[in-house]
């Protein structure tokens, strides 16, 4: 009869797996805290919130030192905890200084190998810790900024169905693309409504403009230039007195 003889996931994309007593399987089959973060290079072409290939991060297929690292993760807390024979490389929640953090340990640790791709490479750093392994729960559909990040992705111009699937595959949450189209239908109504908003009878407005002043050096002339804003013609005199007039002037458009 089969059994279970042990039991994994990988918290960080193409890293070492993380030996787990228990799993999660959360609805649509996936397992929580599973493939959740990856290390990108720098040049990658790729948004932070969108998947790619192992050929744009570090990964074990261009770096076998990672095999030595040991990973865990707590999918609750969200935190990522590496080691290397004891010794702790990251020990880091997901926030932005955290993220940071963890780049350039890793950063440090692959440069010291012999084998990896950023010696020859210097525009595939910073390294960059993306992907956001948020779950949310059996009975909701979003949480806060989720309809924030549908917006996003649409304007970066996503399709409905792409948005989908990134939605599916980063917080293992299903929704159908009526409900997506409703978010960006929505922002649509408030933009549409910015636009046919009624205007201001007068609008303040303040415009800048320079006098020229000329002073005698030693070795010749010299130019300078000072701004006054227009709607201060008391300025004026004072720079005027600098061009060889007492007289305020109004400042032209020259």
């Amino acid at each position: 009869m089969p059994r279970v003889v042990a039991l994994y996931r990988y918290p960080v994309k193409s890293f070492t797996p993380e030996g787990c007593e228990v799993l999660t399987v959360l609805d649509g089959g996936r397992i929580a805290g599973d493939r959740v973060l990856g290390i990108r290079f720098a040049n990658s072409g790729v948004l932070d919130d969108a998947w790619s290939k192992k050929y744009e991060f570090v990964a074990l297929v261009n770096t076998p030192g990672l095999a030595r690292l040991n990973l865990r993760f707590d999918h609750e807390a969200l935190r990522l905890h590496i080691s290397l024979e004891g010794t702790v490389l990251v020990d880091e929640g997901l926030d932005g200084n955290g993220r940071k953090r963890t780049a350039s340990a890793i950063l440090n640790y692959v440069l010291q190998l012999d084998e990896n791709p950023l010696s020859s490479h210097p525009d595939r750093v910073p390294l960059r810790v993306v992907g956001e392994p948020r779950l949310i729960g059996k009975h909701e559909r979003r949480f806060t900024g989720f309809d924030d990040k549908i917006v996003a992705m649409n304007a970066r111009g996503m399709t409905v169905r792409e948005i989908q699937g990134f939605l599916s595959q980063m917080y293992a949450t299903d929704v159908t693309p009526d409900f997506i189209s409703g978010v960006t239908d929505a922002v649509l109504a408030e933009v549409t409504a910015w636009q046919s908003r009624s205007l201001e009878s007068m609008y303040p407005m303040i415009f800048f403009d320079a006098c020229a002043r000329r002073f005698g050096r030693t070795t010749g002339c010299a130019t300078k230039h000072s701004t006054w804003p227009w709607a201060r013609v008391a300025t004026a005199r004072a720079t005027s007195s600098a061009c060889g007039s007492i007289t305020p002037k109004v400042p032209n458009s020259g």
